[in-house]
């Protein structure tokens, strides 16, 4: 039984020991996000409902014209 126990304690310091830190994990993603400029990390811009009401549209012609060959 004691044998057990410390095989499972050598298990979990064996897995504490080979897995990367928190804070070497928000370091490697911070000198990441550092290479990007600010503009490339804002939130994308969605179009509005009428932007996107044209494009579909658009779309709908354009498959329309090549079914009828116009």
């Amino acid at each position: 039984m004691e044998e057990e126990e410390v095989a499972k304690k050598a298990k979990t310091a064996e897995a504490e020991a080979t897995a990367p830190s928190a804070s070497g994990q928000a370091g490697l993603s911070h000198d990441f996000l550092a290479m990007l400029d600010p503009e490339s990390l804002k939130h994308p811009t969605l179009p509005s409902v009428d932007d996107m009401s044209k494009v579909l549209l658009e779309v709908r012609k354009n498959a329309l014209r090549a079914e009828y060959g116009v």
